[in-house]
C-alpha cells in the first residue's frame, strides 16, 4: 500500500499516554532519532477522543501500553494504517497474583504478538516469551529509559539542590527527606477503580483502595509527630499523579511548617536532590538505585501476598512508627531490595544509554519489513462518511463535554448506576486526563534543548 502523500508525514509516530511517566523519556528518543536523521511526530493518545484529528501518515508507531481492545483504536487512531507497531510498555512490574496469571489483563494478547514489545529487563523478556508467546526479536530487552537521566552527563538535565530548593522555598541548611507516594487510589477516581477488568481485579483495585487510604493516615500521623520531634528535619510529600485529592495533605502542609506537599518535578529531580527518600510500593525504587541512593519502604498497614508487587518480595519494611523515627534520623540510607532483584526487572547496560538500545530497535523495525504487523490496524475513523460511529461519539462526546448542564448534572451524581452515567464518568475521566497530560510542541522542544544542554555539558558529571 503506497503512502499517502495528500497528509502530512513521517517515519515515527510516537503517541503518549502520561506526561510525568513519559514525556522525558520521549524526548530523549525522539532527540536521537532525529540526530539520526528520521522524522518523529508526537501525539497524545486521547486526541482523537473528542477531536477527529487529521491523521499522519507514519512508517512506524510507538505507543504506550498494547494490553487492552481498545489499545488497537488508539494506536490505529493516529495514521490511515499501522503496518509496524512498537509497544514501550511502560508498566512491566506487576504483583505476585498477576505475574502468576499469564491471562491477566496487563497481558499481551494473541492478537498484540506481531509487535514490538520492549523488555526493561530479562524478567519481562522471559515472560513476554514463555508466558505471552512472543518470539525473541520482538521482545528486545533495552533497560528503563527513564533510568538514564540518572547516570552520567544526563544528570545535568535537572536544577542542582540550590536550584531547586529555592524555586519552592525549601531552607537548604536543613536534611530534606522524600517520600514518594503510588497512592494512586486514595480519592481516587470512582471511574478508575471501576474499570479495573473483571470482578477478581474490581475486588483486588478495592481493597487495595481500602489499605492505601489507611496508609495514608497513618504515614501523615508518622510525619507529622517525627517533625515535631526534629526541628532539623523537612518532608517534602511528592503525590502520584494520580493522587488528584491532596485536602488532608495540603492541611498538614498548613498546620507543620517543614511539611511539603509539591507534586511538580519529576520523581528523578528530587531523587537527586533530597538527602533520604521514603517509598510505599513504588517502583521508582529502580530509579534511587540507578541514582546510587538508598531509601526505606513504609508499610504501616501490612499489604497481602497477593496484591505485592513480586519487586518487593523479601524486601525490609518499616512498620512502626518507633523504626520509621529510628530510620528518620539515620545519617545513611541502604537498598531494602537485593541488587539482583533489581537488575533482573532493570537491566542497566554499563557502557550505552537505554534510550540509544531503544533508538537501535526502532530503526531496525523502520527498515525491516519482517516486523510488519500480521494484520494491519486500519484507522476506525476511514470508513462510513458522515455515519461512522465513531465519528458520530466523538461528536456527542464533544457536546457533552462542552456542556456546563452536563457538567453540573455529573457533579451531583444524579444519575447513579445507569449508562448514562457511564457514559458521563466516560466522558469526563477521559477529557481531564487529556487536559493534564497533554504536552504543547514548545514544551517538548524546550525539554530537546535542556537534554542537548546536559549531553553537551561537562559538569563534573563523568561519562558513561
Amino acid at each position: 500500500m503506497g503512502r499517502d502523500k495528500s497528509i502530512e508525514q513521517c517515519d515515527i509516530l510516537i503517541t503518549y499516554e502520561i506526561r510525568n511517566r513519559e514525556i522525558e523519556n520521549l524526548c530523549l528518543i525522539k532527540r536521537e532519532l532525529e540526530r539520526r536523521g528520521y522524522k518523529v511526530l508526537f501525539r497524545m493518545q486521547y486526541g482523537t477522543f473528542f477531536e477527529t484529528e487529521k491523521p499522519v501518515d507514519a512508517k512506524v508507531v510507538v505507543i504506550p501500553a498494547y494490553y487492552r481492545e481498545r489499545a488497537k483504536f488508539y494506536a490505529a487512531s493516529h495514521t490511515p494504517q499501522v503496518n509496524k507497531l512498537v509497544n514501550l510498555q511502560w508498566e512491566q512490574v506487576f504483583s505476585t497474583t498477576n505475574e502468576d496469571n499469564p491471562e491477566f489483563l496487563g497481558s499481551i494478547k494473541p492478537w498484540g504478538r506481531s509487535a514490538v514489545h520492549f523488555s526493561w529487563g530479562n524478567q519481562m523478556h522471559e515472560r513476554l516469551m514463555k508466558q505471552w508467546g512472543v518470539k525473541e526479536d520482538h521482545a528486545p530487552v533495552v533497560g528503563h529509559v527513564a533510568l538514564d537521566f540518572l547516570r552520567g552527563p544526563l544528570r545535568n538535565y535537572y536544577m542542582n539542590r540550590d536550584e531547586l530548593f529555592q524555586k519552592y522555598g525549601i531552607p537548604t541548611d536543613k536534611k530534606v527527606h522524600l517520600f514518594i507516594s503510588s497512592l494512586s487510589f486514595v480519592g481516587g477516581d470512582k471511574h478508575v477503580i471501576k474499570t479495573s477488568g473483571n470482578k477478581n481485579e474490581l475486588h483486588t483495585a478495592e481493597l487495595l483502595a481500602d489499605i492505601s487510604i489507611k496508609t495514608r493516615k497513618a504515614l501523615m500521623e508518622w510525619f507529622e509527630k517525627a517533625l515535631q520531634e526534629s526541628d532539623d528535619d523537612i518532608i517534602i510529600y511528592r503525590p502520584h499523579p494520580e493522587e488528584t485529592n491532596c485536602t488532608e495533605l495540603n492541611e498538614l502542609a498548613s498546620r507543620v511548617k517543614n511539611f511539603y506537599v509539591i507534586s511538580q518535578e519529576s520523581v528523578k529531580q528530587w531523587v537527586l536532590a533530597c538527602d533520604k527518600i521514603y517509598n510505599w510500593m513504588s517502583t521508582s525504587v529502580a530509579e534511587v538505585y540507578a541514582a546510587g541512593k538508598g531509601c526505606a519502604l513504609l508499610r504501616p498497614v501490612e499489604i497481602p501476598y497477593e496484591l505485592e508487587f513480586r519487586l518487593f518480595i523479601g524486601a525490609q519494611f518499616i512498620t512502626t512508627y518507633k523504626d520509621f523515627f529510628t530510620e528518620f534520623k539515620k545519617s545513611e540510607q541502604t537498598m531494602p531490595i537485593p541488587e539482583e532483584t533489581i537488575l533482573n526487572y532493570y537491566k542497566i547496560n554499563k557502557d550505552k544509554y537505554s534510550y540509544m538500545l531503544a533508538c537501535d530497535v526502532i530503526e531496525k523495525v523502520l527498515k525491516d519489513d519482517s516486523y510488519n504487523l500480521e494484520a494491519p490496524l486500519t484507522n476506525p475513523f476511514r470508513k462510513g462518511g458522515i455515519f461512522n460511529k465513531h465519528r458520530v461519539g466523538n461528536f456527542i462526546k464533544r457536546r457533552v463535554a462542552s456542556s456546563k448542564l452536563m457538567y453540573k448534572i455529573h457533579k451531583s451524581n444524579s444519575f447513579k448506576n445507569t449508562t448514562f452515567r457511564e457514559l458521563l464518568d466516560n466522558v469526563y475521566y477521559v477529557k481531564e486526563k487529556f487536559q493534564r497530560n497533554y504536552v504543547p510542541d514548545e514544551e517538548i522542544n524546550e525539554i530537546v534543548k535542556r537534554i542537548d544542554a546536559a549531553l553537551n555539558s561537562d559538569n563534573g558529571v563523568s561519562a558513561l
